[in-house]
């Protein structure tokens, strides 16, 4: 079965069917719900059990972390760096501010 959706509100949020990630979650799957994600700032899937969302999490981390959507920010000084924080994490590698930062694109 493919991911279909429902709008939630008019401009946030959105739920999420069709994924059945005990049959495993393919590519293009995964695509569309990154894809989801960056419209919608916030997905629901209803009854998904805690260890099928785990794996669901693992697999859409193992997706953003790629180097197509991965940024390593060389600082220089008095740059300063903004980002979506509902589609963008970032991780530090023992310096601050944070200089590995991850962004799904929007399309």
């Amino acid at each position: 079965m493919s991911v279909m959706f429902r709008q939630l509100t008019t401009s946030f949020g959105a739920e999420v069917s069709g994924v059945d990630i005990a049959a495993g979650v393919g590519d293009a799957d995964i695509s569309r719900i990154v894809a989801l994600f960056n419209e919608y700032s916030a997905l629901v899937f209803r009854g998904l059990p805690l260890e099928e969302g785990r794996a669901l999490i693992g697999r859409l981390t193992r997706f953003s972390v790629q180097a197509a959507y991965t940024h390593t920010h060389q600082w220089q000084p008095q740059d300063f760096v903004i980002w979506a924080a509902a589609v963008c994490t970032a991780a530090g590698r023992g310096t601050k501010p944070p200089i590995l930062g991850s962004c799904t694109a929007r399309p």
